[in-house]
């Protein structure tokens, strides 16, 4: 679990035990991996998440396969859950796979599953390699999701993820398959822009965006097209820096 952080950052010998793990930090990030949102990222939720948490999950680590109830599945797979007293809960660095059973009102389709697999905001060393199997072997549609954020930003980390995606599925025609939807964050406006072009560019489907979006230079203003409704708007953006 912890070894391809270190392997991977260049953090030196790794902890052999979580005993060991516990007791001794993460050591600072080379200065070579400084300069990498990717890597910042992913040394942020060694030290952050694994590190500073350890103590509220690693009774976790050496349980079996337990069955729960619904009422009991947020504690176990999300980020955000908190307990009676406001204290985030942290199972979900203990938790390896999760599998959740329901019935599909429609028979005739047969047999359905959804994957909920890492963000593309996440930068989960061991969540990635996993995302890599699972697509190749057990994937037939993929939806990208983005939640809507006033001034999100697009960075390193999202187009590696869409790039693993890509590379996982191989052969899979992705790009004729999958679109961007820019969500509107104003209160009290529904629905979403849909891009279609952006510097010049064509917006056809996610691979158009991350190339077009790699292309663009901090400070120099271009034009973004977006599809509102049956209307389609020429908007004016500058790309900013994240320093």
């Amino acid at each position: 679990m912890l070894a391809p952080y270190y392997e991977t950052l260049g953090l030196g010998a790794k902890p052999l035990t979580v005993e060991e793990f516990a007791r001794t930090p993460p050591p600072a990030l080379p200065i070579d991996k400084k300069d990498s949102e990717f890597d910042k990222a992913r040394y942020g939720h060694l030290r952050r998440d694994y590190y500073s948490n350890v103590k509220k999950y690693r009774h976790l680590l050496k349980s079996p396969t337990v069955e729960i109830g619904e009422n009991k599945i947020k504690q176990y797979v999300t980020q955000d859950a908190t307990d009676e007293s406001g204290e985030k809960i942290v199972n979900y660095l203990a938790v390896k796979e999760v599998e959740i059973s329901c019935s599909f009102p429609h028979e005739d389709i047969g047999q359905i599953s959804l994957l909920d697999l890492p963000g593309l905001g996440d930068t989960n060393l061991i969540e990635a390699e996993r995302l890599i199997k699972i697509i190749s072997e057990e994937a037939d549609l993929i939806l990208f999701v983005r939640r809507p954020e006033a001034n999100a930003v697009w960075g390193e980390a999202h187009l590696k993820l869409y790039q693993i995606a890509r590379n996982a599925l191989s052969n899979f025609p992705l790009s004729k398959c999958s679109f961007m939807i820019l969500n509107r964050t104003k209160h009290g406006v529904e629905g979403g822009d849909i891009i279609v072009g952006l510097a010049g560019r064509k917006i056809l489907n996610i691979y158009d965006y991350t190339d077009a979006m790699a292309a663009l230079k901090v400070g120099e203003e271009t034009e973004i097209v977006v599809k509102r409704g049956e209307e389609e708007l020429t908007l004016k953006l500058t790309p900013g820096s994240r320093d």
